[in-house]
């Protein structure tokens, strides 16, 4: 995933900026069915804008979405495809998960669904100290992307370093100054999306990246066995099943600690109220059921008004992709849950800062 392009995205402000969002295959002949999907959204996308402006008022954006179009080669599709098109630029990301069939036109791009998507597929960065390498990936589910941003990756092979040794030589000195390094540049990526991270590898090599590590907390998981061997296919199946299950409790745990923000007054709950404190910034964590969606319009006060018709001119098809964008530009977390997981508190809810 082009998280440097998500980001992009997410600062456009133009309207029409038209999104369209669809389920892709892998395979033949599956994705040859993609083309047609392809083509019927593109023509929805187009009769909605000519119902607001002239053929020739939209020329450009309409040259820029059939040539965008006409690009993608779905013999390389995967789960799912975003394509992004207004009169200035024209983008599509490929999905490592399936989406709904949506076709928006707002003043911003619908970047809620790739950032929740990648939140219900568990995204994650995937740290690996080897004996050989210390790499880092980013990771969607069983399926991984070596990144080779800032240092990564770092080549240890020509260090001998034995646990039994009784004092620290040469070798276990430089190794010490490597994790150093990796952890400086893991920290780098990290504060550029804050995912959690799974380190993997021997259980004293991973003790001994612990110690020197600034920041303990971001690291959700250890997952100790040696992985020298392991394909990257492999290694990422390998990893998924305890990820897997490390993530499914942190969705506990996020409940549990929204239901405990209730009795010191730093929990709210509802679209229109999340709302009205989320553009006072004070979100610290934003829960979201995974399918709901609700089409809105902002007042020139800032107050939220909830649509039941998301065609209407000048209405946000989602405003709750409005609310998780906000929160994001105030630095708030935002955590999508499983349907039903917030039933008692209108499908949104947040845990406040103050």
């Amino acid at each position: 995933m082009n998280i440097s392009l998500i980001n992009t995205l997410k600062s456009v402000e133009k309207y029409p900026s038209v999104s369209i969002l669809l389920p892709t295959h892998r395979t033949l002949p599956d994705n040859e069915k993609d083309k047609t999907l392809i083509k019927n959204l593109v023509k929805d996308a187009e009769q909605r804008l000519l119902a607001e402006y002239s053929k020739r008022e939209l020329s450009p954006l309409l040259n820029r979405l059939e040539a965008l179009a006409d690009s993608i080669d779905v013999r390389h599709n995967l789960d799912g495809l975003g394509l992004f098109v207004n009169e200035d630029m024209a983008e599509f990301i490929r999905l490592p998960f399936p989406i709904r069939s949506r076709v928006i036109i707002d003043k911003t791009f619908a970047t809620r669904d790739l950032i929740m998507g990648m939140n219900r597929s568990h995204e994650y960065f995937l740290l690996s100290v080897s004996s050989t390498q210390i790499r880092l990936f980013e990771a969607v589910r069983d399926e991984l992307m070596e990144l080779t941003l800032g240092d990564f990756p770092i080549d240890i092979s020509d260090l001998k370093v034995s646990s039994h040794q009784q004092s620290m030589n040469m070798d276990q000195q430089k190794l010490k100054e490597a994790f150093n390094q990796a952890d400086k540049s893991l920290q780098q990526v990290y504060n550029g999306q804050a995912l959690p991270v799974v380190i993997a590898g021997v259980d004293e090599r991973i003790s001994w990246f612990m110690e020197i590590a600034d920041r303990k907390e971001i690291f959700k998981l250890k997952v100790t066995g040696n992985y020298d061997k392991h394909t990257v296919h492999d290694f990422g199946k390998a990893v998924w099943p305890m990820v897997k299950e490390a993530f499914a409790k942190l969705q506990d745990d996020l409940i549990e600690e929204l239901g405990n923000a209730r009795g010191v007054q730093k929990q709210a709950s509802g679209l229109q109220a999340v709302w009205a404190l989320a553009s006072e910034g004070r979100i610290e964590k934003l829960l979201v059921e995974e399918d709901y969606h609700q089409a809105g319009k902002v007042a020139h006060n800032g107050q939220i008004s909830l649509i039941d018709d998301a065609e209407q001119a000048k209405v946000s098809d989602d405003i709750v992709d409005e609310l998780v964008e906000l929160v994001v530009e105030k630095g708030g977390e935002v955590h999508f849950v499983a349907n039903g997981r917030l039933e008692d508190y209108g499908q949104v809810a947040a845990i406040l800062r103050f």
